[in-house]
């Protein structure tokens, strides 16, 4: 299966800031990191830290689900 990317326009200042967010949690796991694996990890962070945001995701993604 062919793995397909996508754009994702964001100002500099943000992407530094997230180069930055992800040197850190490649310090704190002790291993390198794809940006993908980084994203993946920044939103499971969301589940215990931002219960609310979490439900509506889980939300949309039941919904995305049932509409396929």
């Amino acid at each position: 299966m062919e793995t397909k990317y996508g754009n994702f326009r964001l100002r500099q200042e943000i992407i530094e800031k997230l180069k930055d967010m992800r040197l850190a949690f490649e310090s704190s796991y002790g291993r390198r990191m794809t940006n993908d694996e980084f994203i993946e990890k920044l939103i499971a962070s969301v589940e215990g830290s931002e219960p609310a945001v979490w439900e509506a995701y889980c939300k949309i993604i039941l919904k995305r689900g049932e509409e396929k």
